[in-house]
């Protein structure tokens, strides 16, 4: 993982130079490289809870025996659960499932230049400012997101495994994956419209003329995930932190935190989120 060291110091709120902050996380346990104006932090499989800003904030405090002071502001909203929405999820692939419905969108500017160089630094390419979005929200907190262009979707979702055998789906950027029973997957009500954690169909991506999106943020069980996008020939960054363990209760804080994001770059008419759950996590004393 590549960070920009100029934004992972004011995010720290530090006036460690660059080599202090690298030795820092070395002493940590995470093995670090300067390139530049970024640090490449080479993390373990078993700590992909330490895959973005917040992570990597929360063991540099923690290595100072300290907790972080700084609160990520996020917009409220309220869970909605209705079956017209998302209308059932595999349990033994999915924890949660979460929607967020923005309809109306206009006014759609570029997120500021740091944003967009902080993302780009990551070897993450600009898309579209949507998508861009999605994806900073997903360095900043850990939690992978994708958005769908709603206009394109037949509600409700289903979050399962293939009941077919010859599944075909032409995913984002226009190649043709034939989807294995083995793979978990987001449909709608006329197929398969993701391959969950991976990537999403080109069908209903989002483009310019996008006006209604529905942003999706969930935990998909990495067990589930693991080793599945290699079978596709591909490696995306979501796909390489739901195989390492995604929080599984912070997709709420996300979706959020982007709709607060949102608004400095976007007008809207209204939002809406919708959710649901295989069964609550337990979470364990440590």
């Amino acid at each position: 993982m590549k960070i920009q060291y100029s934004y992972l110091k004011n995010f720290l709120n530090t006036n460690l130079s660059q080599k202090k902050l690298r030795d820092v996380f070395t002493q940590v346990g995470f093995e670090c490289e300067i390139e530049g104006d970024l640090i490449e932090f080479d993390i373990t499989p078993n700590r992909g809870d330490a895959l973005s800003l917040r992570g990597l904030e929360r063991e540099f405090y923690a290595y100072q025996l300290k907790k972080p002071s700084q609160k990520i502001k996020t917009s409220s909203l309220k869970l909605i659960q209705d079956k017209k929405i998302i209308n059932h999820i595999d349990s033994s692939g999915c924890g949660n499932y979460h929607l967020m419905l923005i309809k109306g969108l206009q006014k759609i500017k570029n997120l500021d230049f740091k944003k967009r160089n902080f993302i780009e630094s990551a070897g993450i390419p600009l898309i579209n400012p949507l998508v861009d979005l999605g994806n900073y929200v997903m360095l900043e907190l850990g939690a992978p997101m994708h958005v769908f262009d709603l206009a394109k979707l037949v509600l409700p979702i289903n979050v399962r495994f293939p009941k077919n055998k010859n599944n075909s789906v032409t995913v984002i950027g226009g190649d043709v994956k034939d989807v294995q029973s083995s793979s978990l997957t987001i449909q709608d009500q006329s197929g398969i419209q993701a391959i969950a954690g991976i990537i999403g169909s080109e069908a209903s991506s989002v483009s310019s003329k996008t006006t209604n999106i529905a942003v999706e943020a969930a935990f998909f069980r990495p067990a589930i995930i693991v080793n599945q996008a290699r079978k596709y020939g591909l490696v995306t960054d979501a796909s390489h932190r739901f195989e390492r363990g995604v929080d599984p209760e912070i997709q709420q804080l996300a979706l959020e935190r982007y709709l607060y994001l949102l608004n400095q770059i976007a007008e809207y008419d209204s939002v809406e989120l919708y959710c649901s759950y295989s069964h609550k996590t337990k979470k364990k004393s440590v």
